[in-house]
């Protein structure tokens, strides 16, 4: 954090203040103040008296598929902050109530004051939220969030389903073996959760933690943005790199050595193209840290984490990144993709969304096995207008690999009938 601008550093402490302060009033004022709160800050936008209403608890990497979700299906997406959830609640919570997954340990003997004063703050929300209206189902975006625990022990008490749809699709080999093992010794207490793809569902029940007829792919409504975006694009006015700076995608020295040849190539050209060269940062704090990475030579470079991938990957000419689906969105385009394939990037298959040896992938894929290879491609792409292979076919192959997109249907469609299906009928 000391290499942080000044500016982002003050930012951080504002934040940590309010934060206290907000539990201290919590300690203070109870359940009903923490519902009061968190009522007083959801978001009731788009909502159509009639319809069955869904409380949604928001985050960030949820939004996307919350956002399909309004515009797609005819339910009530109601959304409360989960970040503010998990700021209440631990005004009564200790530190290893708080703790991901791992809480489930922590229910008896000393523990037990905690869990009822949970369980009074869920039925205080739903209480206050039912003054407003109905509840058809509750969702969170995974199965294993502490946050969600307080709403899920009041739903439970007061008859209201509880349902999930997984933000989070374990595309590497790797990683799906890791994270079985990891769920081993959870067990999932909602009634049911939506997953992108087989991959989720086979990790969910192989473990032991969800029961087959708790699982149910949907496939990700995020993805259904781009049915509406044209396939075929006309001008492209970007040159993109996609963060994957952060260690979990596999490959921080990549990333450190690819935007250094991505800066040098926007000051080798910035005189003889049109292009803007872009970073897509994933967030605030990742774009921060990024021009911390780029110091004065970023003066020809954008860093930014707000701009929105369907209004940036269909206007780009190349994009660069590295085990992200992000990367795998700008398959729904015709930009050519670029994913390094040297130093720490060069991995085992099993740790690889991006495959170069197969042949289904490296035909919409490019792989350079070297800076000079990809300084070659970033090169030709500036200058050359006619580079294009929009192949659909074969793009979406590639998606399918990963994620389930049907093509009779919405995956919002999809969810909104997995919802309905868990609420109660009238009686």
């Amino acid at each position: 954090m000391s290499g942080l601008p000044l500016s982002a550093r003050l930012r951080r402490a504002k934040t940590n203040f309010k934060i206290m302060a907000l539990r201290g009033a919590c300690w203070l004022g109870g359940p009903r103040f923490a519902s009061w709160f968190i009522v007083m800050t959801s978001d009731w936008r788009g909502y159509k008296p009639g319809r069955p209403t869904v409380i949604a608890l928001y985050r960030p990497l949820f939004s996307k598929d919350l956002a399909e979700l309004r515009k797609r299906t005819d339910l009530n997406w109601v959304y409360i902050n989960n970040e503010y959830l998990a700021h209440v609640q631990s005004a009564w919570a200790p530190r290893e109530v708080r703790e991901q997954t791992f809480y489930q340990r922590y229910r008896t003997g000393y523990y037990e004051k905690t869990w009822k004063k949970l369980e009074e703050f869920g039925v205080e929300l739903i209480k206050r939220l039912q003054t407003r209206t109905d509840i058809g189902a509750f969702m969170t975006s995974h199965i294993d969030y502490w946050h969600a625990e307080g709403i899920r022990l009041g739903a439970k008490k007061v008859g209201i389903p509880f349902v999930g749809l997984c933000r989070e699709h374990m595309c590497l080999p790797i990683e799906q073996r890791t994270v079985t093992e990891y769920y081993k010794d959870f067990i999932y207490e909602g009634d049911a959760i939506a997953v992108f793809g087989d991959a989720t569902r086979n990790i969910f029940i192989n473990s032991g933690a969800c029961r087959p007829d708790q699982v149910v792919v949907t496939g990700a409504p995020r993805l259904d943005i781009w049915r509406d975006i044209v396939w075929q694009q006309g001008q492209t006015n970007f040159v993109v790199l996609l963060s994957y700076r952060d260690p979990d995608y596999r490959a921080p020295q990549s990333f450190a050595e690819v935007l250094d040849i991505f800066l040098q190539c926007a000051e080798k050209h910035k005189d003889e193209t049109t292009l803007s060269f872009l970073v897509k940062a994933k967030n605030l704090q990742d774009a921060e840290e990024i021009r911390g990475m780029a110091g004065k030579h970023s003066a020809n470079v954008t860093i930014d984490h707000e701009i929105q991938l369907p209004d940036l990957l269909p206007r780009s000419r190349l994009v660069i990144g590295f085990n992200s689906l992000s990367l795998l969105e700008a398959r729904f385009t015709a930009a050519q993709v670029v994913v390094p394939f040297w130093g720490d990037a060069r991995r085992h298959p099993d740790e690889l969304i991006f495959n170069p040896a197969d042949p289904v992938t490296r035909k919409v894929v490019d792989f350079p096995e070297s800076p000079v290879e990809l300084e070659t491609l970033l090169n030709e792409a500036i200058v050359c207008q006619n580079y294009m292979r929009p192949n659909v076919e074969d793009r979406l192959a590639v998606i399918q690999k990963v994620f389930y997109f049907p093509a009779d249907c919405t995956c919002s469609e999809n969810v909104e009938a997995f919802v309905r299906s868990r609420m109660k009928k009238p009686t």
